[in-house]
This record gives C-alpha cells, structure tokens and sequence, in this order.
C-alpha cells in the first residue's frame, strides 16, 4: 500500500529481490480477495431473495459460496499485516507520523465519501438498501470508525457502509503499528511489540467470549494481521523461496480448503480461514507472474471495487427481483453480470474518485511532500 520503489536499492537486485519490489502477485491477490467478497454477497441475495427448495442445487451452491468467499477478507487481513512491515523495513524511513497520515489519506477519502452517499440512498431512496437504517449516532461512529449496534440488527455491531467493519479493525491495526514504530523497534521486535496487543485482545476474544461492543474489539481474526506481519518479516529475511510449481501447488490446495470448510462459527474462523488464507499469500510470493493489464488494475481498484460493490449489489439485486428473474438459470447468470458490474463500477470510481480525493488529501495533509509522493496512489506497491 505504500510506496516500496526504494526498499532494496542498497542491496544486489536478485530474483527475490525483483519480486520483491513489484509484488505483482499481491495485487493479482487483491482483486481476487474483491472478487470473492462480492461473490459471498451476491450468494446472501440469493439466499434472501430467492424462491428456492431447500436441497436445490443453487440454494447450496449459494450457501456454500456465502460462508466460504468471506474469506476474502482474511486474505485482505493478511496482505495487510504483510505489506505494513514490508513498506517499513528501514527503521530510519519509518517515521510514525508520516506512516499515520499516508494511512490516513489512503482510507478515509473515499471511506467518508461512501457514508456520505449510503446516508443520502438511506434518506431519499431507502428502497435501495432496505436493511440500512439511518441513525445520527450510527452514522457518525461510522464516519470516526467506531462500532456500533446496528440499527434494527441487536446484537451486531458495524458501519453503515456494510464492508466498513473490516476499516475500523484496519485502522485499529494502523494505530497499534503507528505506536509500534514510535517505540524505534524494528525487525522481529517491531512484530513483538504491535503483535502483543493483538494477540492479547484476540486471546480475550476467544477464551472470554465477552459479550456487546467488546466482542467487536476483541474478534480473534485480527490475529491475521499478526500472520500477515509475520510473512513480510520471513519474505523480507529471504525465507521465502521462489518456485511456481511449490507456490501454485500450495495456493490451489488453500483456496479448496476454504470452499470445502466453511465456517460458522466466528471464534473458529482466524484458524479456518486464517491458515489457508495465510498460504495463499505466501505461495503467492513463491510464483514469479507475467503481467496482465486487466487483473493488475482490479487489483489497483480492489479498495474502491471493495468499498463500492454493496452499493451496486444491492442495487443490481433489486432490479433482477423486478425484472421476475428468479428462476434457478436466471439466478446462476447474477453471479458472473454481478462480479462484471462491481468490477466496472469499481474501477471507475478507483478513476475518478479515489484517485482525485486521494491526490487532494495529499495536498492537504502532506503538502510539502506532495511532489515528490505524486505517483503513490498510482502505485501498485501501496
């Protein structure tokens, strides 16, 4: 996520050392971590919306589908943790202030944006997003990224953009790494200390089980920005050995086990999900990948594609309910007309809203450095 151009122009440029810098293989990884979260709503309309048996081959499918694409979010936990200690391994171009605000920009511009737009839809066309409530107090814990009890859901907690839940343990993460690097740690001692207090809360989580806002902040699947930290530190010390046929091999196996154990149970999924999805960023870093225009730019606009696909989803599910399109045939072609569409959507608004609000708020917030950080929100490496 941040820019990585200079990380090893004191070191001799071998395979790893290419690989290093480019990262294709993330980003591939990004836009499939997108794909499968759009994926697994898409499945939740199904389920909600359809007229199906109960055995019917799509009411499986979808519910096969639903519990097992949320994994794209552990994937996405993973990157994280790795690209936070991969972008920051020279403690002397660590400065913890920069870090903050560069994670700053990076997140909240479009993050606010889409709020701000959900609290319109949920206004002046509820119809859209029937499950949305608007309150004034829910959405302004969304905007400052605090959970709260969903509106009309007891017992859950979350933003009123549905996929912000995930940015309030981000940039929970973000505060604890910031004070990680406030301490002038770095290698292994930088993991130890932003990995104690994660490791501590999700210990709580998981033997505890404490019950309202305190089950939210003490979810177990933070330990995946552990695993995430932990695999840039073993990438960064040259641990991690570069063979497609180890690293497809290894990533093929990851992703079946995700489809053919779903879980259920949320305490469980940092080690059902956790584990595989750990694997399938790593086997990423063992393959050397061609360079494919299409999927690099998905994975480019995999934020905005991530943030902006409930919107269309949601959207898209109640025209083909209009539209009568609830036959088993009818119901499959959502699947790929969906995925194309979030796709599309979200490229453009990577286009013409992250990038422009991104630029912007650099200006704003870093203006001295703006020049010389010109081409960071292009960069594939952020």
């Amino acid at each position: 996520m941040d820019t990585t151009s200079k990380l090893n122009s004191d070191v001799e440029q071998s395979p790893a050392d290419r690989q290093k810098k480019e990262l294709i293989s993330i980003q591939y990884l990004r836009g499939l971590a997108a794909i499968m979260v759009i994926t697994c709503h898409i499945s939740l309309k199904v389920l909600l919306l359809g007229k199906f048996p109960q055995l019917s081959s799509i009411q499986t499918g979808a519910n096969i589908l639903f519990y097992s694409m949320q994994s794209g979010v552990d994937i996405f936990f993973i990157i994280s943790g790795f690209i936070m200690i991969y972008s920051n391994s020279h403690p002397a171009k660590s400065n913890p202030v920069s870090f903050l605000i560069k994670r700053i920009i990076r997140i909240v511009p479009l993050y606010w944006t889409a709020t701000i737009a959900m609290i319109i839809v949920a206004i002046f066309m509820p119809q859209f997003i029937s499950s949305t409530k608007v309150s004034w107090p829910y959405a302004l814990s969304s905007m400052v990224f605090v959970a709260y009890e969903t509106p009309g859901y007891p017992g859950t907690y979350g933003t009123m953009v549905a996929p912000g839940w995930t940015l309030i343990l981000e940039m929970m993460f973000y505060c604890l790494f910031t004070a990680g690097l406030a301490t002038g740690q770095s290698g292994w001692r930088l993991v130890t200390v932003v990995a104690s207090p994660v490791v501590l809360l999700s210990l709580i989580g998981a033997i505890a089980k404490p019950q309202g806002i305190a089950s939210f902040y003490t979810n177990p699947i933070m330990l995946e920005f552990v695993f995430g930290m932990i695999l840039g530190r073993l990438f960064i010390s040259r641990h991690i050995v570069i063979s497609n046929i180890v690293g497809i091999t290894i990533m093929l196996t990851s992703l079946i086990s995700l489809i053919m154990i779903p879980v259920r149970e949320i305490s469980l999924r940092w080690l059902c999900f956790g584990i595989p999805a750990f694997l399938i960023v790593a086997s990423s870093l063992c393959i050397r990948p061609y360079r494919f225009r299409l999927p690099l730019i998905i994975g480019d606009a995999s934020y905005s594609i991530y943030i902006s696909h409930f919107f269309v989803v949601s959207v898209l599910a109640q025209v083909w309910t209009k539209l009568g399109l609830n036959s088993p045939s009818a119901t499959f072609w959502l699947y790929p007309v969906g995925i194309s569409l979030c796709c599309v959507v979200g490229v453009a608004c990577w286009h013409f809203v992250e990038i422009p609000l991104t630029k912007n708020a650099r200006q704003l917030l870093m203006p001295s450095r703006a020049r010389a950080l010109s081409a960071w929100v292009e960069s594939p490496k952020r």
